[in-house]
């Protein structure tokens, strides 16, 4: 529902988060979702064809949100408020796709 809304969860000055609407171009929808991930993800670690996702309390959905938009090798994503649950085909398939979500997190 949150994505068919295009909402994502954002900081407010105070330190908050709270939902906005996404608006822009998709390269602009495409950096701040890229931006969320790499600002809310603390952990991430695989078990056969299962990603575990752990994120800053409340950023869970946005972390999924990102996810789902960045990665198409991910065959779905459960959100909670700082876990994320994805599915992928392989075992294999998930190293690679942790190794390609930290590149993301540690590039510049």
């Amino acid at each position: 529902d949150i994505r068919e809304m295009k909402l994502t969860k954002i900081a407010t000055e105070k330190g908050r988060q709270k939902y906005a609407v996404i608006t822009g171009n998709d390269t602009e929808v495409t950096e701040r979702l890229t931006r969320v991930f790499k600002e809310a993800v603390l952990k991430m670690d695989y078990a056969q064809n299962m990603i575990v996702v752990k994120t800053l309390d409340g950023m869970g959905m946005a972390v999924a949100v990102a996810l789902d938009n960045m990665n198409s090798e991910i065959l779905g994503t459960i959100a909670g408020d700082d876990t994320v649950f994805c599915v992928v085909r392989t075992h294999n398939q998930a190293a690679v796709i942790i190794e390609k979500l930290y590149r993301i997190i540690h590039s510049a």
